[in-house]
């Protein structure tokens, strides 16, 4: 006997094909959703604070103004450091931007890009100074524990350095030793130099760092023999802004003297334009150690 196959019904192999394709297919739908639920849900909760967050700020910030810096005067003061800030780093700011872009308009030689990049990198370093003075007094606003430094010490430190950074300059003299001030080295670093830039930038034959101590506080004067402070500005030197001589080539927005006066009242001292007989005399008041 034999068997002879003339067919063979396939019927029941392609049912169990769409079955078992079916069913990965709801498989996998299952562990997607399954997994978008699970992932959404740790994500969510880990975001949850930072939503709070943001909707408690918003809230702040809409609302909560007096509550966080308080009526009495802060938010004008406030201001007015934003001001500050804002006129300040405006300079730098538009010399960064145009160096950019005038580098970026057409191919450049190796000594236009070196100049190029010096610049970009000395209104940096300026745009940090002045952050650095902001966060000095913001610090010294709220640190109870003041610091104690020789003025003798940095002022020699300030005049070294500044020799090395400018050979051509002149030489700056410092003249006392043994005052011990009650704030920080770099404290008075930013309290001084612009007092020193200010210096170098008029001075034509003398530059002098005097250093005396009197019964509770120490005395800082630097003078210098250039064309000094102006009859009609006087005091107003010390105001945003305002500049005793705008046609001089210098690129500051005129908040050296007013950034620096501020950070010697935080500290409970003083800046004051001192009479002198030629060029300008500005004594620094402070806190003796």
């Amino acid at each position: 006997m034999g068997t002879i196959v003339a067919s063979v019904g396939l019927d029941a192999y392609r049912y169990t094909a769409r079955s078992v394709l079916a069913g990965s297919i709801g498989l996998c739908v299952l562990l997607l959703t399954g997994v978008y639920l699970v992932a959404r849900a740790v994500v969510g909760r880990a975001c949850r604070p930072v939503g709070e967050m943001s909707t408690r700020a918003a809230q702040w910030s809409e609302h909560g103004t007096a509550h966080r810096f308080g009526t009495d005067g802060h938010l004008t003061e406030l201001a007015n450091l934003a001001g500050n800030v804002f006129h300040e780093l405006r300079t730098p700011l538009a010399r960064i931007t145009a160096e950019t872009d005038w580098l970026t308009a057409r191919p450049r030689n190796v000594v236009d890009r070196r100049t190029s990049h010096e610049a970009i990198a000395a209104a940096a370093a300026q745009m940090q100074r002045i952050c650095e003075a902001l966060l000095s007094e913001a610090r010294t606003r709220t640190d109870p524990v003041p610091g104690r430094c020789s003025v003798g010490d940095v002022a020699r430190t300030l005049a070294e350095r500044s020799s090395q950074e400018q050979p051509e300059a002149l030489l700056v003299t410092v003249v006392g030793d043994g005052a011990t001030a009650g704030v920080s080295a770099a404290l008075l670093e930013r309290i001084f130099t612009p007092l020193l830039d200010n210096a170098r930038r008029f001075a034509v034959r003398r530059i002098a760092v005097e250093c005396e101590w009197q019964p509770g506080k120490v005395l800082l004067a630097v003078v210098d023999d250039g064309c000094g402070v102006p009859e009609g500005v006087g005091e107003a030197v010390f105001e945003a802004g305002r500049r005793a001589h705008p046609g001089d080539g210098h690129d500051g927005a005129g908040l050296g003297l007013p950034l620096a006066r501020r950070l010697a009242r935080t500290a409970g001292g003083d800046i004051t334009l001192a009479p002198s007989l030629e060029g300008a005399r500005f004594v620094v008041s402070l806190p003796a150690g």
